[in-house]
């Protein structure tokens, strides 16, 4: 099995965090706004929403716990063994924790009426597992995704021959129409 460098754990899991907090707080917002509407359906959607807080929040914590695991990390090399397996179960269930999260927002706007709003909405929340599933296919097993970095720097040889200035192929493009005076 193949695992992602300390760098790009981190990064996914502070971008994790980012949505967690966005949504956790709109969430709350909601929440706060609704109590003084007293709607007929008023004891089911607060519930709903307190129910998608609380994953916001665990998906929070999950995403900053791979923070604080790895951050004696050199930020180039691989998690092994058991840091490894904990690093990506935690940020698989935080994953699963915010789809959860929004899926109960939105079934409290179907609650709220808004069915079209809500049924798009689980569609594309369904539609998420699915892609990194695929992404992993497509890696994992046919390394599609994957530049080899030779290629790379070939390609970057041809187009400039000199790699110790960037700009020796760069032609001035200084006119007396656009000259600076």
């Amino acid at each position: 099995m193949i695992y992602a460098p300390v760098r790009a754990a981190f990064n996914t899991s502070g971008s994790l965090v980012n949505v967690a907090v966005f949504a956790g707080g709109s969430v709350l917002g909601m929440i706060g706004g609704l109590l003084s509407t007293q709607s007929s359906d008023f004891d089911t959607v607060i519930d709903l929403l307190c129910l998608s807080a609380a994953f916001f929040m665990a998906a929070l914590f999950l995403a900053i716990a791979v923070q604080i695991i790895l951050r004696k990390d050199d930020p180039e090399t691989r998690p092994t063994g058991t840091k490894a397996i904990l690093i990506t179960a935690h940020l698989f269930i935080s994953l699963g924790a915010i789809l959860f999260g929004f899926l109960f927002v939105l079934i409290a706007f179907m609650k709220f009426g808004r069915t079209v709003v809500g049924a798009i909405g689980i569609g594309l929340l369904g539609l998420i597992p699915l892609w990194v599933a695929g992404l992993f296919f497509l890696e994992w097993k046919h390394g599609m995704l994957h530049e080899i970095i030779e290629d790379i720097q070939e390609e970057r040889e041809v187009a400039n021959p000199n790699p110790a200035d960037p700009y020796a192929n760069v032609e001035p493009t200084v006119t007396p129409d656009n000259k600076l005076d």
